[in-house]
């Protein structure tokens, strides 16, 4: 069982988003499988504490990608080439994204580790995501020009 709701990772995600890429967002009805038929990227991190561990899924269609990529390098979105940065800007968001994981988690008083981001197939996408919606939490989110959906699970062991 996860510690975390999807409606408490939402918030944090998007704080975190505006912070990094200036990308301003909002919880989207689509649901996980309309984000995996649209999605182009996605990548995973591992975390792992003492008595814990997880993981967090980060699956972004190009148009979201573009945003964020632009946000990040200061251009233009019509400047960024997803086939060039799309891979990167994923795993990036896994990255940071997995750290806020880790806070929300308590990681201010517990040790915990990250690990690098993955990037992930569409088959392991898809089984992931019915992992979460089992026993983790799913959430998705909505820029100007596109959807993010992350997923994920932390429980004891």
């Amino acid at each position: 069982m996860t510690g975390i709701r999807s409606e408490e990772f939402l918030g944090t995600a998007a704080s975190a988003l505006e912070r990094m890429a200036f990308v301003i967002t909002e919880p989207s009805v689509a649901s996980a499988g309309e984000v995996l038929a649209e999605a182009g990227f996605a990548a995973r991190v591992e975390i792992r504490g003492d008595d814990r561990s997880g993981w967090l899924l980060v699956v972004a269609t190009a148009g979201f990608v573009r945003e964020v990529a632009a946000g990040m390098l200061g251009l233009e979105a019509d400047e960024v080439d997803v086939d060039d940065h799309g891979d990167s800007a994923v795993g990036e968001l896994a990255n940071v994204l997995g750290g806020e994981m880790i806070m929300l988690a308590g990681g201010g008083d517990a040790p915990f580790r990250l690990s690098l981001p993955t990037p992930v197939d569409d088959e392991r996408t898809g089984e992931l995501v019915d992992q979460a919606l089992a026993g983790g939490f799913v959430c998705v989110l909505a820029a100007e020009s596109g959807k993010l959906l992350l997923a994920g699970s932390l429980h004891a062991g």
